[in-house]
């Protein structure tokens, strides 16, 4: 097992975009999601 340190804190920075609110992310449709979002 290799370790490259301690994670203190995690950010995400997701789209705050009513697009991507709305989007569902059910795995079938994820790829279909992250498409409909992008510009």
């Amino acid at each position: 097992m290799l370790t490259f340190g301690e994670i203190h804190k995690l950010m995400i920075d997701l789209p705050a975009d009513s697009a991507f609110l709305q989007a569902n992310l059910h795995p079938d449709n994820l790829d279909a999601a992250i498409r409909s979002v992008e510009c």
